[in-house]
């Protein structure tokens, strides 16, 4: 089937935006990372599609879904949104599959409900980080800008300076569906500017203490 669209009520009161490939089979519900959204799994999903009953959302701040006014960015309420989507669509029992900070926000929602896997699958992401790949990401975050861009190509060229394996129409891609065109017809990224900023403020030895503890929630 040609993938569809659609849209549910998530926590809090965020609309959750999701692409579905196909109906039948155990659920497969795919998870993005950080600056990504649902279509960063468009080459994989047709290939599990017919296996499976495969979905892919846009975590709140990111692609379609709802920027929370309130900032609420951190791990719980992000798993709190796959409560809603998945009572909102049916699923019971399901296969999990996220992706960095996907892959967080599904191990916790997997913490809270194990009885509910089939399955987890974490793609680059882990309990604890390493400070280097954070560092890294946010740095690659902070070298896209804040997507004011007079053009899809702008990002594009953008993307494959940070992603020089990364295949053109890959690339494409993405530039494509992570930016939205605004009235004055230049271009913004989707993603929340304010989504690191909503996730805490805190000193860093505060910071670090709740990583532990979140690392330490996690391993379990």
């Amino acid at each position: 089937m040609q993938p569809r669209d659609f849209f549910v009520d998530g926590a809090h009161g965020n609309r959750i935006h999701g692409v579905e490939w196909s109906r039948d089979g155990v659920p497969l519900l795919l998870v993005h990372g950080f600056g990504n959204e649902a279509h960063i799994w468009d080459d994989f999903a047709p290939l599990v599609a017919p296996h499976y009953r495969v979905i892919a959302i846009d975590q709140r701040g990111h692609g379609d879904s709802s920027h929370d006014p309130e900032l609420r960015y951190d791990y719980e309420f992000l798993a709190a949104d796959l409560e809603a989507v998945t009572s909102a669509l049916g699923i019971e029992r399901l296969v999990l599959v996220g992706h960095s900070l996907g892959g967080r926000t599904s191990m916790l929602f997997a913490g809270k409900h194990p009885e509910r896997m089939a399955g987890l699958v974490i793609v680059d992401s882990a309990p604890e980080f390493d400070a280097r790949g954070t560092t890294r990401i946010r740095q690659e975050a902070e070298a896209r800008g804040d997507g004011s861009l007079a053009s899809v190509a702008e990002y594009q060229r953008l993307l494959a300076h940070n992603f020089p394996a990364g295949r053109p129409d890959a690339l494409a891609r993405m530039a494509r569906h992570e930016l939205r065109q605004r009235p004055d017809r230049r271009f913004e990224r989707k993603l929340d500017p304010k989504f690191m900023a909503g996730r805490r403020p805190e000193s860093e030895a505060d910071a670090l203490a709740r990583e532990r503890e979140t690392a330490k929630q996690l391993w379990e």
